[in-house]
């Protein structure tokens, strides 16, 4: 399979690297494969499973603890608020760099807008763009809001073999799970979903690798181009899930431009 020229310029130690790389790659394929099954055949079942793998990769000795830990030290770089239903936001024109960005109260009181023109909309839908820079001018963040840098790396934080397991096993199978319930069973997608949006509470990182397992590590643009075909309830829960990750930019740059891709076939 490997031709003997590209070892003879390997040494030993490199080519042990090399075969447990394969190795390691094998067995996280084989998880993601059973898990993802399992999630297409009982949801509860493989949350359960989910839960399971995540203790056994940390320190944690139940789901609670892993809970309140993360909870405790979440990093909430931007505003999660979402206007599931019309509500109350506003819009600061002075700090505003898009017609469509608006402030949720909590963050348009806890900024810094004196002086500034603001028009208070009683119909607002979408979510808060407070830590947003394609939005907001960073003057315009409240201070619990401070942004995210471009070049975070979840890793740096969570470590690469918990980063690898939530993005390649974990997250990878809950979603690819998806597609079985876009017209059938779709209580089971609105289950997967809401477990997934449980890790939305310990903040940005946990955003950022739903954003990555989303949009990068299945075929999302498959999954969207036959959206018209899905049932309106599927829909429903699929558009609520993605709203509460507009904020993340690998999730805008993606969602962009595979929307793009997909306005252009239909041209």
């Amino acid at each position: 399979l490997f031709p003997n020229f590209f070892f003879m310029k390997c040494d030993m130690k490199n080519k042990i690297k090399f075969f447990l790389a394969i190795k390691e790659k094998i067995v996280i394929m084989d998880k993601f494969l059973k898990l993802k099954n399992l999630f297409e055949t009982d949801a509860y079942n493989a949350i359960s499973q989910s839960q399971e793998i995540i203790l056994q990769a940390t320190h944690f000795s139940s789901k609670n603890d892993f809970a309140s830990y993360f909870k405790d030290h979440a990093q909430t770089s931007t505003c999660q608020t979402e206007y599931v239903s019309f509500s109350l936001g506003i819009k600061c024109m002075d700090c505003s760099l898009d017609s469509t960005s608006l402030l949720c109260l909590d963050c348009f009181f806890n900024g810094n807008h004196d002086g500034h023109k603001y028009a208070v909309d009683p119909d607002s839908y979408g979510s808060c763009d407070c830590g947003d820079s394609s939005q907001l001018k960073p003057s315009g963040f409240c201070k619990f809001h401070k942004g995210l840098l471009d070049d975070e790396n979840p890793k740096n934080d969570l470590g690469e073999e918990l980063t690898n397991l939530l993005t390649d096993v974990i997250f990878k199978a809950a979603f690819s799970s998806l597609s079985k319930f876009t017209n059938n069973n779709v209580q089971f997608a609105s289950v997967i979903l809401n477990f997934l949006s449980s890790f939305l509470e310990f903040g940005e990182i946990f955003r950022r690798l739903l954003s990555i397992s989303l949009t990068e590590k299945i075929d999302f643009k498959n999954l969207m181009q036959d959206v018209a075909e899905y049932s309106e309830e599927f829909n429903e829960e699929l558009q609520k899930f993605c709203g509460k990750l507009v904020n993340d930019k690998v999730f805008m740059k993606n969602f962009s431009t595979i929307t793009f891709d997909l306005i252009l076939a239909k041209i």
